[in-house]
């Protein structure tokens, strides 16, 4: 898949969730912004989007210091997850066929991205 026109307004969405999850600091979030808008403009067309994503979220990284952005929140869903662990196990347990209910549990957990979604609710 290629880069297409609203890959562009999602990856500036991302670069400033990112960068409000690494810094309260208004400054540094407008660096990050500026310094992804020129990544940006020297976007080659033929890239993909899992390229460009590297891109930007190496200069959040870059810019603010802070390694993964989303470690918090990553460690509160685990957190969750967890906690949901025993109903899952039981679910699996239950059903008619225990691989493809494990399988489709486990591709539902796969498809979070937080960089992606604003109101993820898990």
């Amino acid at each position: 898949m290629k880069i297409r026109l609203d890959c562009i307004v999602c990856f500036m969405r991302q670069a400033l969730k990112a960068s409000r999850l690494s810094t309260s600091d208004k400054k540094i979030q407008e660096k990050v912004l500026r310094s992804v808008m020129e990544e940006l403009l020297k976007l080659d067309w033929s890239s993909t989007p899992p390229e460009l994503a590297h891109r930007v979220h190496s200069v959040v990284k870059q810019v603010t210091g802070v390694k993964d952005p989303y470690r918090e929140v990553k460690r509160m869903s685990n957190d969750y997850a967890l906690k949901l662990l025993p109903r899952l196990k039981k679910i699996i347990e239950e059903s008619v066929d225990p691989l493809e209910t494990a399988a489709r549990l486990a591709i539902a957990g796969n498809v979070i991205d937080f960089a992606v979604y604003d109101d993820l609710q898990v």
